[in-house]
Parts: C-alpha cells; sequence; structure tokens
C-alpha cells in the first residue's frame, strides 16, 4: 500500500516520492551494477542510467510490487547493450598481478564475499542470471521477464546456469580453500595471486576428476549458496544527489535509439567463458521491457483504440452470424420425426503413430479413444514405482505431458546419489521425453532405501507427477592392500579422464553441424574392452555410440536431433575383468538450424 502511494505521488509529478522510491530499490539496482562490474564509478553510471530511464517512463507502471524487478530488467538492458557496444567497463581482473596470497582458508563471510567476486569468471549473460535468479525473491513470471526469456523455459535456463556455476565456482572454492590439505594442489596452482581465474578453475577441475580428497571438497563447497549469502554492496552516499538532481519531473520520453540497441545479439559473446544459455534477442529497450511484467503498459502512440473497436465490431458480426446458423441447424434438427434430445457430443480422436522423436507410440494406433481436455499442462509417467534390485544402476521412464498447454519442466530427488538425465526440459501439449535414473552405488545408502522422484512443471496451473525409487544396496567391502597392486587397482574399474567435445556447440537436425566428436582418455591396469557414449539429444529419447580407440585416448560421435535445447551424454567405460565406470553428465548447446 505504501509503495501504491509512493507511485501515485510520484507520477504526479512529487519529487519527493521519487526519492523514497529510489531510497527503497538503489540498493538493489547498485548491489547487481557492481557485481556486473567490479568498478565503484562504473556501478555508479549504469544506476543514473538506469533511473534516470525509469523517471521517464515512470507513466507506465500501474502495479507498485513490479518496480524493483521492472527496475532491474533495465539494468540488465543497459549492461549487456554497453557491453554489446564496446563501452562497458569492467574492473574484474584488471590490473597488475597482486601477491599471492596466504593459504590460510577464509572465513565464513570473507569466502562468500570471495565467491562473489568469483561470478565474473562466467560470461556476462550467465552471471547476470545467476544474480537475478539466486539473489532476488521472485516469482516464475518475474524472473523470466527480468532475465529476459520465456516463461516456460526459465527454469531450464537457470538449471543450465546453476550447473555451470557450480562447476567453475566449485572448483575455485577448491583452489582458495584447499591447497594446504593437497599438495599436488599446491604444486598446481604454485604462484597464484589468489584472484578467481577462468584457467586455475579448468586446471583444479582436472584436477579433481583424479584426486578424490578434492573431489569431495568440491562436492561439498556449496558455492551457489556462499554466491547468495554474499553481503550486498552499499552505494556511495553521493550517487543519491547524482541521481535525484539530473531528474526533473516528467520529461518527454526519447525515441527508441536513445535508448539502446534492440537488435538481435547472441548471448555469452562476452566474458571469460563461453555462455551457457541459449541464443537469444537482445533484451528490449526499458519501454519495451515493461510491457513484458504484468502491471506495467507502456503509452502507445498509435490508435490501437481505434483497431480495437474495429476489430470488436468484427467479432460482434461473426458471433451473430454463428448464432443465426445455429438456429438454422436447430430448427432442422426439430423438424425430423425421428429426432430426440440433442445429447452433448465428447469429440472422438483416432490416435496415429507418433513419429516425433522422444514421443510413445501407442500400442494399438487404430483404436478410437475419448479424449478428455486437460486444463494447463499435466504431467504423467509410464511407471509410478521402479525397482532396481541390487545390482542395477539405471532405469528408464517416459514423461508425459496430456495437457492443453506446453511447460518446462524439472525433475528432484532430494537425494545426490540418484540424479536424472536429462534434469529438465520442456514438453508441449501431448509430448514425451525419456528420462533416466542413474544410481550410485558408490555412495547410496547400504541397506534397503526408497527415494521419491518429483517432476515439477513451471507453469503455474500443471500438474506435478512423482515417481517411487528403491531397491537393495550392498554394504562396501573393503579390501586389505596386498602386493598384487595390479589387482586391487583393477577391481576399481577404469578412470575417464580429459573429456571433451569438439565443437561445443553444434546445431538441429539435419544441418551440416549436427554431430559432434567426443573424446576422453579412459585407463586401466586390467586393460579396457569396451567404451561408449550415451546421450540424450534434446526432446529425447536417449542413444548410444561406440567409441573407437587409438591408444589410451577414445573417440565417437554424437548427433543431435531435430529440436534445439542442451544435449547431454556421458561416457562409459567396461575393462577386461567386466568392471563398470561411467562419466559425470556433460552436456553441449544445440542451436536452431537456420532455414
Amino acid at each position: 500500500m505504501y509503495d501504491t502511494k509512493l507511485l501515485m505521488a510520484a507520477q504526479e509529478g512529487d519529487d519527493a516520492a521519487f526519492a523514497a522510491l529510489f531510497d527503497r530499490n538503489v540498493d538493489a539496482v547498485y548491489d547487481l551494477c557492481w557485481a556486473l562490474t567490479g568498478d565503484e564509478s562504473e556501478a555508479s553510471r549504469l544506476v543514473i542510467d538506469v533511473f534516470t530511464l525509469a523517471a521517464r517512463h515512470l507513466g507506465d507502471i500501474t502495479d507498485a510490487s513490479q518496480i524493483r524487478p521492472w527496475l532491474l530488467a533495465i539494468a540488465r538492458h543497459r549492461v549487456l547493450a554497453d557491453d554489446n557496444d564496446g563501452i562497458l567497463h569492467s574492473a574484474w581482473g584488471a590490473g597488475p598481478p597482486s601477491d599471492p596470497v596466504s593459504d590460510e582458508p577464509l572465513g565464513t563471510a570473507e569466502l562468500r564475499r570471495w565467491t562473489r567476486s568469483a561470478g565474473a569468471t562466467l560470461a556476462l549473460p550467465d552471471q547476470l542470471v545467476l544474480e537475478l535468479a539466486r539473489r532476488n525473491d521472485f516469482d516464475g513470471d518475474q524472473l523470466a521477464a527480468v532475465i529476459g526469456c520465456d516463461p516456460l523455459e526459465v527454469e531450464h535456463v537457470v538449471d543450465q546456469v546453476e550447473v555451470e556455476a557450480t562447476s567453475v565456482l566449485g572448483a575455485l572454492v577448491v583452489a582458495r580453500q584447499g591447497r594446504r590439505d593437497c599438495p599436488e594442489l599446491d604444486g598446481l596452482l604454485e604462484g597464484w595471486d589468489g584472484r578467481p581465474a577462468v584457467d586455475v578453475a579448468d586446471a583444479v577441475d582436472r584436477h579433481a576428476r583424479d584426486c578424490e580428497r578434492c573431489s569431495r571438497r568440491r562436492a561439498l563447497a556449496g558455492p551457489l549458496e556462499s554466491f547468495a549469502a554474499a553481503p550486498g554492496v552499499i552505494p556511495p552516499p553521493q550517487l543519491r544527489n547524482e541521481v535525484l538532481e539530473g531528474i526533473t519531473a516528467h520529461p518527454p520520453s526519447p525515441p527508441l535509439a536513445a535508448i539502446g540497441p534492440s537488435g538481435p545479439a547472441i548471448l555469452g559473446a562476452t566474458g571469460g567463458r563461453p555462455a551457457t544459455t541459449v541464443a537469444a534477442p537482445m533484451p528490449p529497450p526499458p519501454d519495451q521491457v515493461v510491457a513484458i511484467l504484468p502491471g506495467v503498459e507502456p503509452h502507445d502512440p498509435y490508435p490501437w483504440a481505434l483497431f480495437g473497436a474495429v476489430g470488436a465490431a468484427l467479432v460482434v458480426l461473426a458471433v451473430a452470424l454463428v448464432l443465426v446458423f445455429t438456429a438454422g441447424h436447430h430448427d432442422r434438427v426439430s423438424a425430423s420425426p425421428k429426432a430426440g434430445p440433442v445429447a452433448a457430443v465428447t469429440p472422438k480422436v483416432t490416435l496415429a503413430p507418433v513419429t516425433t522423436p522422444g514421443t510413445i507410440v501407442p500400442p494399438d494406433t487404430t483404436t478410437t479413444t475419448t479424449l478428455i481436455a486437460a486444463p494447463g499442462s499435466r504431467l504423467g509417467l509410464d511407471a509410478n514405482q521402479v525397482d532396481l534390485g541390487t545390482t542395477a544402476t539405471s532405469v528408464r521412464v517416459v514423461l508425459t505431458n496430456a495437457g492443453t498447454s506446453g511447460t518446462g519442466w524439472r525433475a528432484s530427488s532430494g537425494a545426490t546419489w540418484l540424479t536424472c538425465t536429462p534434469t529438465s526440459g520442456a514438453l508441449g501439449p501431448g509430448g514425451a521425453v525419456t528420462v533416466s535414473l542413474l544410481l550410485d552405488r558408490q555412495n547410496a545408502p547400504t541397506g534397503r532405501f526408497q527415494v521419491r522422484v518429483t517432476f515439477i512443471p513451471s507453469q503455474a496451473n500443471g500438474t506435478a507427477v512423482s515417481l517411487l525409487v528403491d531397491g537393495t544396496n550392498s554394504a562396501t567391502t573393503t579390501t586389505t592392500p596386498t602386493s598384487t597392486t595390479s589387482t586391487t587397482q583393477g577391481s576399481v574399474g577404469p578412470s575417464i579422464t580429459n573429456v571433451s567435445a569438439s565443437p561445443s556447440t553444434i546445431q538441429a537436425s539435419p544441418c551440416p553441424a549436427d554431430h559432434a566428436d567426443v573424446s576422453a582418455t579412459v585407463n586401466d591396469p586390467a586393460g579396457v574392452s569396451s567404451v561408449a557414449i550415451s546421450y540424450t539429444p534434446p526432446g529425447g529419447p536417449i542413444q548410444t555410440a561406440a567409441m573407437s580407440q587409438a591408444g589410451n585416448r577414445w573417440s565417437g560421435t554424437i548427433t543431435a536431433s531435430s529440436s534445439p535445447g542442451t544435449l547431454t551424454y556421458q561416457i562409459t567405460a567396461t575393462d577386461s575383468s567386466g568392471v563398470t565406470t561411467t562419466s559425470p553428465s556433460h552436456s553441449i548447446m544445440v542451436g536452431a538450424c537456420p532455414v
């Protein structure tokens, strides 16, 4: 209520009311701009731009609860537009190398600040998504509007970014906190000045794959939680006067060209790492940004009211024609001597074979079935319980959307040793996707276990569905080392390292660039008998491809489906003793095939 009164007063030209709105929101805007630049003067410049543009378009706001997301959406646009124009200044990583820091671990507060500063090693669009999703309490539609994506895709986009951020920031936290515990890591980081850097993250990531101690530390690092809990950065005191003194009451709105570019741009064109988010257009200018937030209605100089009146007249005419036709039809039915009461007719639909990748073909494709339309999205599974028994490590289920509208979805299990591939995605009406459930028996609890996996739609009125996964895990036996070290090592299974895909981004089929070559280093004292790739293109289903050997390097090819999105893959190696090892899940982006 107080924000509404302030907004109404500010729209009427009350400078004190606008100043109060500034005071209530400047901390969030400045904190975001500082995180993206690491520079007080550059962050202040961006804040001045944001509130100047907001003042010019304040009359478009009808819902005071949208003020903060609206301001942050404008800030996001300014940052990306300035970066696209090459005028954004960042202090992260700038300046001469500093002296090496102490290897003493940081305390909780210092580690949180350091982890957030490490976010600058991500591509700028990914850093923006992480900042807006992790450090703000927005609902799904608000978050989608602020980060500039379809509401059905917002969870998928955030999940992609958080997977990349967990890997990069987790490796950097290990570098900063774990040198004293691992002599090999300490030697690897000799001369490092303690600044977060992409090459350091990559080096530690490679090291942690083969170092049990560092791998365990990274799994427990919790970098996203530290990132979210870092204290905000307070704007400088003089910024308030600089903003308020430069704003006059109700200045004329500038032309679109004065606000900033709105042409298409590819996310991830800047920053130390490629962006993990899908290619998307540059966010619209602020007076178009407001249109995608509820309660914000941009002023339109064109006579849409006249067009609307004409459209309404056409609708009335169409309704009248329908009524006339219906009346005539009723008369004909009543005139028939055999006609009785007119009953409601339920549509009959003959199911045809479905050939879209990742969908289900019904057992009998000629059966006439009554379909009842479901409101919104309604997720379903082909099973409500699966039993992995005592030895199985994976099982597949089919997730469907029986609703009338598309939705994004994500899987949640609450157990780190039971994962889903893919973990999220999008399903159109009637769509389906195959999901693999992967059990890590080495880390699963001993004895009987039960885990409920829930598939959650992003649509507000969607229906979730859950699956009960149970099984039995045998106790892990410890073998006393003996002189036959080769046998003991061989029983562990093959080691899979240096997994890479080239190129890192492909296009949807049937483009010529619809495939990638995947390679990995596989070693085992007992000898490697076979290596294969299992991968899930966007839309599924899961596929496998054998890999060929050249020394200890194995390679194979994966091919995208016709849908853009994220392709996930894993490598499974089997040694001559029959022991199998599966690598962690990796992913590459699949872009749309240009027409």
